[in-house]
């Protein structure tokens, strides 16, 4: 039993703060604001610059913890008539270049330079995907950190303004956004009372143990009973796992360890309680 509480200590720290230690690293002295919340389906200018001559848009759509990638797609509007008087000479370019730098990878994105006047319909949007560094084990204290720094290879269009918008299917985060001209650094992590919520549920059969252990111990129950009380808990852990991992995790949790933790104490109490009372060893 020792092994296994040294063992479940040291897994459950490790790798667990990688992903704050990203994100609060790669915001190092010089870098991008102090974070903002991101909010679901709620578009956040997340780095205004009136002197920008492009704005990229970024839109999150989906995000896959297996693979730790977060996929959306990227628009870039620009203001015709700024950019005139800034260039009087030159026609604006049917494209830019935006280059995405993360720590393992440079990704170039070509993506269609379209007046701010466009509608929705106009303005086309190119897919990309950005990699989070985080260990989905941790679940429910899972954290996802994307770190990239940002630069358009088109001159003139070198510090564009920022705005990000997030789908519902990234509501079960809090989004955290550190993001300017040159940084694109996100921190996704589940909310508190939802951690706390599932550590509440997942311990439940362990507080049902130690009311049946009390009551076998203070009313001295026979073994028959007992091993069915015992029965009853196990039955209550089966479920529990379905019900509390997302099914998209496909590995093991935190909680897949915390239950079979519990799932271990439930079968050595039935073991104790019926080796209690066999004949032979009842006093």
């Amino acid at each position: 039993m020792t092994g296994i509480t040294l063992f479940s200590g040291q897994w459950l720290g490790q790798r667990s703060g990688d992903a704050d230690y990203l994100f609060r690293e790669n915001r190092g002295g010089g870098g991008p604001p102090d974070p903002i919340s991101i909010h679901p389906r709620y578009r956040e200018t997340v780095s205004p610059n009136s002197d920008s001559l492009v704005r990229l848009d970024f839109t999150f759509d989906d995000f896959d913890p297996n693979n730790g990638s977060l996929q959306g797609h990227l628009s870039a509007l620009f203001n015709p008539n700024q950019y005139i008087r800034r260039f009087p000479q030159s026609k604006p370019p049917p494209q830019i270049t935006v280059v995405f730098y993360s720590v393992f990878e440079v990704t170039a994105v070509k993506v269609p330079l379209v007046s701010q006047d466009a509608t929705p319909e106009e303005v086309p949007a190119v897919p990309i995907t950005l990699e989070a560094w985080g260990d989905l084990r941790a679940f429910p204290n899972d954290r996802y950190a994307i770190a990239y720094f940002l630069s358009i290879n088109d001159a003139g269009f070198s510090y564009p303004e920022v705005s990000v918008l997030t789908g519902l299917r990234l509501s079960g985060y809090d989004i955290s956004a550190s993001v300017d001209s040159l940084y694109l650094n996100f921190l996704l992590h589940r909310e508190a009372l939802q951690e706390v919520w599932v550590y509440v549920i997942a311990a439940s059969p362990f507080f049902l143990l130690v009311a049946l252990v009390w009551a076998s111990l203070k009313w001295r129950r026979d073994a028959g009973v007992m091993a069915i009380e015992a029965a009853v808990g196990l039955v209550a852990l089966l479920p529990l796992r379905q019900v509390l991992v997302p099914p998209e995790l496909g590995t093991f949790t935190r909680i897949d360890l915390l239950l079979g933790l519990e799932f271990l104490a439930i079968i050595c109490w039935m073991v104790i309680a019926v080796g209690a009372f066999v004949p032979g060893h009842s006093k």
